[in-house]
């Protein structure tokens, strides 16, 4: 994860989660250290002003008086402080954890799926959605919690950084789109060279289908040669290719794809995608974290 994304200490910002969730958990013993500071500066000031002390003891109605109205008044003011105090934490508790269950969550299981499922089983997938809609057998992320947050208050209500690496990340999806719509031509002209320079026959260009593109974007031979589709355009009408063709075909294509600058700049737009993802979902993470110990637990 890089320390830095687009301008966004991400990092900073997991570790801040984070201590402020340790910080509530031990906050009794600052709670103690705090009340045990003003024991010492009371007897330090009590200390220093003995004298005054004396004069008030030789007036024992005063000091009756004194300390009526003082007790009131400190009574009524932290009885104050202690109703506006409990009314506005209850008010912060209640707005945390609905912020937690209608915007955190959707978006931390979604990207899960995303990160975790969905490009775990197809890398380099032919699009990304950003609505929910019908899927194929290998399906494509859709990335849709995001979109419908942005139409409504909860877009307001999410914290400032959140919502920049969300944009970043949204962003980056919508450019992964429109270099994957157009790598199909490079690879298309990268596999003719290669038929061209091994087999140098016409008959064995055939065009390049979405999930021959992905197996050759992933870059793994053994990913290639398994693929059907790949399979089954390693033959003629009459013939099938020789086994070292295929071999030399394979091999050869990965390497003029891995050299190929449009290339190159897909895979590293694939790379920044899920690195972005990568530090969302962990900051989303520390976030849930924080309120359900802070909140709930």
């Amino acid at each position: 994860m890089r320390e830095k994304i687009a301008g966004i200490k991400i990092n900073s910002l997991i570790r801040w989660e984070n201590t402020k969730t340790k910080l509530y958990k031990c906050r009794w013993p600052i709670y103690i250290v705090c009340f045990i500071l003003v024991g010492v500066w009371l007897l330090r000031w009590l200390k220093n002003n003995v004298g005054a002390v004396k004069e008030l003891s030789d007036e024992p109605a005063l000091i009756g008086v004194i300390g009526t109205l003082l007790g009131a008044f400190v009574g009524g003011i932290f009885t104050l402080v202690g109703t506006v105090f409990i009314n506005r934490e209850q008010i912060r508790i209640q707005t945390k954890i609905r912020r937690k269950n209608v915007i955190y969550k959707p978006l931390y299981d979604e990207l899960m799926e995303i990160h975790y499922k969905i490009l775990k089983d197809n890398p380099y997938p032919s699009k990304v959605e950003f609505s929910k809609g019908a899927q194929t057998i290998r399906p494509d992320p859709q990335f849709s919690a995001w979109s419908r947050m942005k139409m409504d208050t909860r877009y307001l209500e999410t914290p400032t950084k959140l919502r920049e690496i969300l944009n970043l990340l949204e962003d980056k999806m919508k450019e992964y789109n429109d270099y994957r719509k157009k790598i199909v031509g490079p690879i298309q002209s990268e596999l003719e060279h290669v038929l061209s320079e091994i087999i140098g026959d016409d008959r064995h260009k055939w065009p390049v289908g979405e999930d021959v593109v992905s197996a050759i974007l992933i870059g793994d031979r053994i990913e290639l040669e398994k693929n059907k589709t790949w399979q089954y355009h390693l033959q003629t009408e009459k013939k099938d290719i020789g086994e070292s063709d295929k071999i030399k075909i394979t091999d050869k294509l990965l390497k003029n794809c891995t050299e190929n600058e449009d290339i190159k700049l897909m895979r590293q737009t694939y790379a920044d995608w899920q690195q972005i993802e990568e530090s969302a979902i962990s900051l989303l993470e520390a976030m849930i974290q924080n309120i359900s110990t802070t909140c709930e637990g």
